[in-house]
This record gives structure tokens, sequence and C-alpha cells, in this order.
């Protein structure tokens, strides 16, 4: 890691970018998040992990919003557009990183065996976020 991003410098490549992190209450997501707004960007963090995001927008500052998204939902994802635009016209960044998770099964690592429906929508949540268009 860069000296800079370890004493949580702001080096500001990213002034003035806005967009929209989906899963960014854990993991990939939210270290994204933290890298775009610690780079400058105003950021909306969606997630379906209410406590967990609204945590880490308040620890991110005024940059970070936090809006309930489920990606399996296209008004959710809407809604989150709709916030990440509402002052401004256009949004320059999105970074889709939604995961699923089987609560139910002994280990929170795995999803095997599973139902196929849970398979379809696990597979339906991974992919569908990489055709998200950016605004």
């Amino acid at each position: 890691m860069r000296p800079e991003l370890a004493m949580g410098v702001t080096m500001g490549r990213l002034d003035g970018h806005r967009g929209v992190i989906t899963g960014a209450a854990s993991g990939i997501g939210e270290a994204t998040a933290r890298l775009f707004i610690r780079e400058g960007a105003a950021l909306v963090l969606a997630d379906i992990d209410d406590e967990r995001g609204k945590r880490i927008a308040d620890e991110c500052g005024d940059r970070a919003r936090f809006v309930h998204v489920d990606v399996s939902e296209e008004g959710d994802i809407d809604a989150a557009v709709a916030v990440a635009t509402a002052n401004s016209a256009a949004w320059t960044a999105c970074s889709t990183t939604p995961a699923t998770r089987d609560r139910s099964a002994p280990s929170r690592r795995s999803t095997w065996p599973c139902s196929i429906a849970r398979w379809l929508s696990i597979c339906g949540v991974s992919s569908s976020a990489s055709g998200l268009p950016p605004g």
C-alpha cells in the first residue's frame, strides 16, 4: 500500500466525480467505496445491509450517502441512480460488487449444496450487476 493511502491523505484523483457503488457494505465494494472517497469522489453506497451500509457512510463523511438497494430489484437500482444524480445530471463512476449469502448454510462461505432456485439467484445477482450502465 502506498504510504499516503495508509495515512489517509486525500490524493484527489477522483475530485468532482460522482457515482454509485453496489455491494458497498462489505468486501470489495466497501474497500472500493473507501478508496474512491479518499480520492475525492462523492458516492452513493448501495447495499442490502442497512446497518453496515449506514455505518460505513457515516465513517466516510459528507461525500458518502447510503441507500438500501437489492440489486435483484430494478426499482432499487433506479432509486440509487436518482440519488446519485439528484444534484448533478452526470455521474462518472460505477462499481458493481454485489454478493449473496446463504445465511441458512452451515458456513457463510459455502453456498453449496443448494437448490437450483438458490443457485440461479446467486448467478443472477452476480451476472446482472456487470450489465448496469453508468447513467
